[in-house]
């Protein structure tokens, strides 16, 4: 009977054969780290079959396995200027120094030398690491040191100027047109990065805020537009938009007075600063002295004379009391804190005047 060939690989070990090659898979026996096992030689060749009383023929031998080039054979990842080749069958090492090994560190020159890594550190100040712009913070490009080490460069906080991106250093001037990418939380003014200003705090324009709103002069919480609000009242409200005092003109239309913050038709009343005989005659105020005036303490931004505070005293955007002469310039402080006016300022009646006269309720 004819002998029949085995298909197929056996398996050896913790390895398999596949594709006629040997792939270790646990502990592989009498090989070594640096070789690729050997594909495995054929199995031997079936027995012959049994005749009467006889007995079957031996099978045959096994071939013998082998390395046939350089790449059946593995790279040692422990010697990287060794490479591998295959000798008369056999896998084996040999040097290779245009192999370059890299360490990871900039500041080494890696090569290899008759086949061992050699890592000699660059020299001083070699650059090793790019300039960056992180958050407004310029770092300078790194450079290694002695022992080939890198050393990052100096960091520079560049608020509230910018970190230019393109030539990583902090920026020294703007404009007005591109202060979002000159200044860092700041806004530009005269050419220099100005660190934005609080809620409360004086402004001449917008893009000095904080809150994005400038109004009366004030950095405001909104934009406090239209008549009878201030976002400046000289006090802790400061930067709050409130409504100005009832009865002031302000911007409202001819017939109309604040009130409540809104332009109402004054109804027969009387605004601030005109001509009074009695509290009843003013709107939102009271008559002193022949004119409907606010009082102390009360905001007087809107007013359009001294004689608009009961006292003749508008400061800091309140009525307030005089305390020296000073306060009243030209005019002079009265015992009763009541400024005097100069001459052709308006009036209610003599005591407002330094001349003591008032005709047509304007001071002689």
């Amino acid at each position: 009977m004819r002998s029949v060939r085995r298909k197929g690989r056996e398996r050896r070990g913790l390895g398999q054969v596949m594709a006629g090659l040997f792939v270790v898979t646990g502990v592989c026996g009498g090989c070594s780290l640096d070789r690729l096992p050997y594909p495995w030689g054929g199995s031997g060749g079936v027995g012959g079959a049994t005749s009467t009383a006889g007995t079957g023929g031996t099978g045959g031998t096994g071939g013998t396995g082998g390395c046939v080039v350089d790449s059946d054979c593995l790279k040692d990842p422990a010697k990287p200027c060794m490479k591998p080749v295959c000798a008369s069958g056999e896998c084996d090492k040999a040097s290779d120094d245009s192999l370059v090994p890299d360490d990871g560190n900039p500041c080494t020159k890696d090569t290899c030398v008759a086949g061992v890594v050699s890592n000699d550190p660059l020299a001083v100040g070699t650059s090793c690491a790019a300039p960056t712009c992180v958050a407004a913070v310029a770092t300078k490009a790194g450079s290694c040191d002695a022992s080939g080490t890198c050393v990052p460069g100096a960091s520079t906080e560049c608020a509230p100027y910018a970190c230019d991106p393109l030539s990583q250093e902090c920026t020294t001037s703007c404009t007005v047109a591109t202060q979002d990418q000159d200044c860092t939380n700041g806004y530009c003014y005269g050419a220099a990065c100005k660190p934005k200003v609080p809620q409360g705090g004086a402004c001449a324009a917008e893009q000095a805020c904080e809150t994005g709103f400038c109004a009366d002069g004030m950095c405001c919480e909104n934009a406090c537009t239209g008549p009878c609000s201030t976002c400046n009242l000289g006090n802790a409200m400061d930067g709050q938009c409130v409504s100005l005092p009832d009865g002031v003109l302000d911007s409202c239309p001819a017939g109309q007075a604040c009130s409540a913050g809104s332009c109402v038709d004054l109804g027969g009343k009387l605004a601030i600063g005109q001509p009074c005989s009695a509290d009843g005659d003013c709107l939102g105020s009271y008559c002193s002295v022949g004119l409907c005036r606010l009082s102390i303490g009360t905001d007087c931004s809107a007013a359009t004379s001294p004689s608009d505070c009961e006292t003749n005293l508008c400061k800091d955007r309140l009525c307030r009391l005089c305390l020296f002469d000073a306060d009243c310039a030209p005019g002079t402080c009265t015992g009763s804190g009541r400024c005097t006016l100069p001459s052709m300022e308006k009036c209610g009646g003599a005591v407002d005047c330094a001349g003591n006269s008032c005709s047509g309720n304007v001071c002689l």
